[in-house]
């Protein structure tokens, strides 16, 4: 159309191309540092969609408006062409904008190939016989080739094969084969052109166009295309993983996550081969550089997928070191029974595993943190050097044990001590068949525990005689077959109420076989978990008793924290803020649950950020379900409003929710809301436990949903349910969206300035304890692993603003008159007004329910980010700029 456009009307096409031209010239793009896959320029150039296209198309008018991409097959007619008659087209008016529209947001074009990067054919290949001349050479057949980036042949081309995934992604097989069969006039490398958009869709920010995400599309439309083109596409596909691997220091860290999901699920998919010696260069890099940390978490995600046996037999013995620990439960109790507090603990694992009622299981572990003094006395026979004294050892063997060797005496467990009736917990109202359970559950314990420590003597006894030979004792302190409680902390790191660590530890512990054990464990025990941790805070201390428990496995903590925020006993507030610990943010040395996989600070784990999305995208879901059953709701109203042939302004009203006679408001109990009811309820329910009212709302299907509110006389009542829970779930909402852009704002901006060197009092340190570490503790960490830690943090707050971008431009909570008010604006000005300014004339109009528990949310962020370190300020600037 260019062509004929040029031949027939070259000055109208002339002023068309030199309006876009003046548009394009005084257009700003700031959100290309905030969309773009890599940081520097360096090979490729990182360039908006807009001006890369504008680009190739001045390129296409300087070559006449020739490409060789297109089939023009009217070309093979051109008699049609001459005798056909021209039509008329109308003039296109574009359409006015609309609030109610989501249009789509600015792009980055993804480069990661030029015309250096493809292979020729080796000479060494065996060539086709149509390749070869009458005299047997190699014919002058011509090369593959990767169009320029400012060609229209690169932009047609990447067009196609966005549409085609776009269009096709509800079945890879057929995605494949379009992809590979795609036809050209020229002779393209297809195979680097289609493995390029594959990651360019895989890695687009914020989101993959794809509903289904990395894995189930592009993870497994990959695999499809080995599977279709097995001579070409695996070698491709493994050069551009060696380009990525290269350039990691220059790519998002939202984008090596993504990476590192479909690496490891494509790993997987082939038995894990890899040629992982090509990478041993990195093994001597920083912990917490982004090579390194890719190959870490790429095993621990390999391990998911396969077992920590398997994995290690395929890796090299130099990369044993970036294995971590086997994906076992961590039961300190087990390994240390001289704490003061196990006794207790293998009460309640009993009792656990025992199926005894909620009520029994809460006294226990209430007993023993109130007699938390009183059992102390249980380490008194350790001195101060922690060994215990051989005499009184020795003393007491002999009373009661005179006929025993020391072998023997010396295989005995200190669990051995741990009467079968304790008199701490007699006066508990346990059943007499439960009790007996639990007396024989201590008795076998107590065998294993003694043939585990007398095989763990012998084999000291064998060592020991090499010992001897060098002049080494024997009966030293690393010898010994238990540790003791002066050496493990009887808390875990971030834990103060001894009631939540013995509980949860034993609840885990004793389900820890599987997961279907522990979710019937948290269901059964699930008033214990709301009387133990019924505030946040508890909450947290609970969720670093999980990390404790599970350190080994990061997958059991992401499933558990994830089905416990989803049945209503973590608040999602909860989470954030147990992310955010002083535990997580700390740059101290800290030995406690530290492995060689474990990041430093342990907030840039990524089992963390898992938690923490998937908490975003929850409490987002959440607000839609509820306001659309809402919607559905009212509407069910209104058409039996209009239906009912007694309509009065009475029973309107109270079907409204109102005060009518009809339908008087009265109380309902939170535990009656998730039953069926029996009787007709209506009107505003009292809400004493809000995670009770989400849970209620996150796990109802749609047939208990029918069941509890489908009867008309139930509308009213129903819609005023579902009005509190999504009141709630917009307050539960707003609590993580704000707190995580201020802890992270905050994170990033303390350790920016304390990188500059700036004794500048910003406004992260003005009301809060430091972050990174305490002033009287040095940081112990070089420079270069400052700057890693910096280029995690800073990644990780452009994934938060992004994410919460996305979440605040779908406005489906937001009333109408504000998104017409503001529809023309810039949205970041809109986000500032309803999420980071306390002002008191727009926060009643969006939540006037929650006026008072939003507030402490909103105060000071908007200061905060108005004084915070220029590396927010950056960020924030760029997200305005992404919805100018």
């Amino acid at each position: 159309s260019g062509y004929l456009l040029a031949s027939y009307d070259a000055s109208a096409l002339n002023d068309i191309l030199g309006t876009i031209e003046v548009y394009m010239t005084k257009r700003q793009c700031p959100h290309v540092s905030l969309l773009r896959v890599w940081e520097s320029n360096d090979p490729h150039p990182q360039e908006d969609y807009l001006d890369c296209l504008w680009a190739q198309i001045c390129n296409l008018r300087n070559s006449g408006w020739v490409e060789k991409v297109t089939w023009r097959l009217y070309d093979s007619f051109p008699s049609l062409k001459e005798h056909g008659q021209p039509h008329k087209l109308s003039p296109l008016t574009p359409p006015d904008y609309d609030a109610e529209v989501i249009y789509p947001l600015p792009s980055v074009v993804f480069r990661m190939f030029d015309y250096t990067d493809v292979i020729d054919q080796d000479e060494n290949e065996i060539v086709p016989n149509s390749d070869l001349s009458s005299d047997g050479v190699k014919s002058n057949k011509e090369t593959p080739v990767l169009p320029g980036a400012h060609t229209i042949e690169r932009f047609l081309i990447d067009e196609h094969l966005a549409i085609l995934m776009n269009n096709l992604s509800f079945n890879r097989v057929m995605c494949a084969k379009a992809l590979l069969g795609l036809k050209t006039r020229a002779k393209v490398a297809l195979d680097y052109m289609i493995i390029e958009a594959v990651f360019a869709g895989m890695f687009h920010l914020p989101r993959p166009p794809v509903q289904h995400g990395n894995l189930l599309f592009y993870g497994s439309l990959l695999v499809q295309l080995c599977h279709e083109a097995s001579n070409t596409i695996p070698l491709v596909l493994a050069q551009a993983t060696e380009v990525l691997f290269e350039r990691l220091d220059n790519m998002k860290p939202v984008c090596i996550g993504r990476f590192i999901e479909w690496f490891s699920y494509h790993l997987s998919n082939y038995q894990l081969q890899w040629s992982w010696k090509e990478w041993s260069s990195s093994l001597t890099l920083d912990p917490m550089s982004p090579q390194k940390r890719l190959i870490t978490e790429t095993l621990c995600r390999l391990i998911r997928f396969s077992y920590y046996e398997n994995v290690k037999r395929l890796l090299p013995k130099s990369f044993y070191i970036m294995l971590p620990p086997q994906p076992t439960v961590i039961n300190k109790y087990e390994s240390n029974p001289d704490l003061s507090s196990a006794r207790a603990f293998f009460r309640l694992v009993d009792s656990i595993r025992a199926r005894l009622e909620p009520q029994t299981v809460l006294r226990i572990a209430e007993t023993a943190s109130q007699s938390r003094g009183r059992r102390l006395s249980l380490s008194e026979p350790f001195d101060n050097d922690g060994v215990r004294d051989e005499k009184d050892e020795d003393a007491s063997s002999d009373d009661s044990h005179s006929d025993h060797s020391d072998e023997e005496r010396r295989g005995k467990s200190p669990i051995d001590t741990i009467p079968l009736s304790d008199p701490e917990f007699d006066d508990l109202d346990d059943p007499e068949p439960a009790k007996q359970e639990i007396r024989a559950r201590l008795k076998a314990r107590r065998r294993m525990l003694r043939e585990s420590a007398m095989k763990r003597n012998l084999k000291i006894s064998s060592e020991g005689n090499a010992d001897e030979q060098v002049g080494v004792r024997s009966d030293s302190i690393e010898k010994l077959p238990f540790t003791t409680a002066a050496q493990v902390s009887e808390l875990s790191p971030g834990v103060t109420n001894l009631a939540i660590e013995l509980f949860y530890s034993a609840m885990l512990i004793a389900g820890h076989k599987t997961i279907s054990h522990t979710f019937a464990f948290i269901k059964k025990y699930a008033a214990v978990i709301r009387t133990l941790t019924s505030t946040v805070e508890t909450q947290v201390e609970a969720l670093h008793v999980i990390q404790a428990v599970w350190a080994n496995n990061p997958q059991m903590i992401v499933i558990i924290t994830e089905h416990m925020c989803r049945v209503g006993l973590i608040d999602p507030e909860a989470v954030v803020r147990w992310a955010y610990s002083p535990i997580m943010t700390t740059l101290t040395d800290d030995t406690v649950n530290l492995n060689s996989a474990n990041a430093r600070p342990k907030i840039l784990d990524f089992y963390v950020w898992e938690c923490l999305s998937r908490t975003l995208v929850r409490v987002g879901r959440r607000v839609t379900r509820i306001t659309s059953r809402l919607e559905l709701a009212k509407e069910t109203m209104e058409i039996n409003r209009r239906s009912s042939p007694y309509s009065t302004p009475d029973r309107e009203d109270a079907d409204q929710g109102g005060d009518g006679d009809s339908f008087p408001r009265t109380g309902v109990d939170s535990d009656s809301f998730f039953k069926k009811p029996k009787d007709s309820i209506s009107g505003r329910i009292k809400v004493s436990d809000r995670r009770k009212l989400m849970a209620g709302c996150e796990l109802v299907s749609s047939s208990d949903d029918e069941a509890y509110g489908g009867g008309k006389d139930n509308v009213g009542g129903r819609v005023a349910r579902l009005e509190e829970a999504r009141c709630e779930a917009v307050r539960s909402q707003c609590a993580v969206i704000t707190l995580l852009l201020h802890r992270h704002a905050r994170l990033t901006a303390e350790l920016a300035s304390e990188m500059s060197g700036s004794t500048q009092n910003h406004s992260f340190n003005t009301d809060s304890p430091f972050f990174l570490h305490e002033p009287t503790q040095p940081k112990s960490l070089s420079d270069e692993a400052l700057r890693n830690i910096m280029f995690w943090l800073k990644g990780r707050l452009v994934q938060v603003v992004l994410e919460v971008s996305l979440i605040l431009r779908c406005h489906y909570f937001i009333p109408a008159h504000i998104i017409e008010y503001y529809s023309g604006r810039d949205l970041q000005v809109f986000v500032e007004i309803c999420f980071l300014k306390p002002d008191k004339s727009y926060v009643p109009n969006l939540f006037s329910q929650h006026c008072d528990q939003l507030i402490p949310y909103l105060d000071n962020l908007d200061e905060f980010i108005c004084g915070a370190h220029p590396e927010v300020q950056g960020v924030f600037q760029q997200l305005r700029s992404l919805y100018a």
